[in-house]
């Protein structure tokens, strides 16, 4: 039996802005930090809703310090019918690492998706190999074999006209062959 404490707690709309401060921290350490333009408002928008888009934890220790979160979703697997939680970042702040939060964390969100019936996926960084081990060692299997892909800003609305385009073609076209 572990001797160390944690406490979970389910994120609530008042801490929006500890979460969005958490997650510029996860941006930052990525080097990436510049990307991160999430604000407590879009927060409690976005997740505490009557349809959240996301849902959260705290982490935290004895003394009531936070020592981390989780952040993650529900997506569908058409193979499988069934929903995957999906874990988009679960975060221990640098202070609290090597300690055994990150273990429980994660088996509580295993927890989670247990309880459901459903997997748990995730992604981690290609080249953290510490990351990458240690969800080996708790029996993740690496799916190298896929390739993660991700479109937004110019890329995505030139993709979005394309379509416009067409649909505008594809409607005079109809409108000349009623005619």
């Amino acid at each position: 039996r572990s001797e160390l404490f944690v406490r979970f707690v389910k994120t609530k709309f008042d801490d929006a802005e500890l979460l969005a401060t958490l997650i510029r921290r996860v941006a930052d350490e990525e080097g990436r930090g510049e990307e991160a333009s999430i604000t407590a408002s879009v927060l409690q928008e976005d997740g505490f809703s009557a349809n959240p888009a996301f849902h959260s934890y705290l982490a935290y220790n004895m003394d009531s310090q936070v020592v981390g979160f989780s952040f993650y979703y529900y997506m569908y697997s058409g193979w499988h019918g069934r929903r995957i939680l999906f874990l988009e970042d679960l975060f221990i702040l640098p202070e609290h690492r090597n300690k055994g939060y990150g273990s429980l964390f994660f088996q509580k969100m295993s927890q989670l998706a247990d309880i459901e019936g459903m997997k748990l996926a995730w992604e981690a960084n290609r080249d953290n190999f510490n990351q990458r081990n240690f969800f080996e060692s708790k029996g993740a299997i690496d799916r190298t074999h896929k390739v993660s892909f991700f479109m937004g800003g110019d890329p995505l609305t030139s993709q979005a006209n394309q379509y416009l385009d067409h649909r505008i073609e594809i409607n005079q076209q109809e409108e000349n062959e009623h005619e």
